[in-house]
């Protein structure tokens, strides 16, 4: 119930720049993860189908990361760690990242020091903060299994039947 904190991003990946008001009447999906991190990318077909299922009916989803030093190896297809990684590398591997998974959702990318995850209280990855077409926090869920699917699913289903 408590009010979604405005948004924090250093760069938007895989879309244009998202803001506060672009949300306003929607309902708004914080997917907390990384390229290195196997159960977040095991959420990712979840992902896929409700972006193509309830975008059309007011959801947005934005993938929240950070800076890790994780490029992408094109010829392994695999996120790679690499220690002299500037944010723009990072953020074209981010892209290629999202393109090898398919996804078509943008990625808000925390600037250093940001303590937007930690006000979310995002301690584990991955985790969802669902959030109403008011601004208020719904739903937080940790983890990638089959009850953490549905239930994040049957949350959207409800919160999206609910007048802005």
């Amino acid at each position: 119930g408590s009010t979604a904190l405005p948004l924090e991003a250093d760069a938007w990946v895989n879309g244009t720049a998202l803001t506060d008001a672009d949300l306003k009447g929607k309902v708004t999906l914080l997917d907390f993860w990384a390229m290195w991190c196997r159960p977040c990318i095991r959420t990712f077909p979840h992902l896929r189908r409700w972006q193509q299922k309830y975008r059309s009916q007011g959801l947005e989803i934005i993938g929240v990361t950070q800076y890790y030093k994780y490029g992408w190896d094109e010829r392994r297809r695999r996120p790679v760690r690499m220690r002299s990684l500037t944010p723009q590398k990072e953020q074209a591997g981010l892209l290629q990242f999202a393109k090898h998974h398919r996804l078509s959702h943008r990625l808000m990318v925390l600037p250093q020091g940001s303590t937007f995850s930690k006000k979310y209280q995002a301690k584990a990855i991955p985790q969802v903060v669902l959030i109403d077409r008011k601004g208020k926090v719904r739903l937080v869920k940790v983890g990638a299994g089959a009850q953490v699917t549905l239930a994040v699913e049957s949350k959207i289903i409800e919160l999206l039947k609910e007048n802005p």
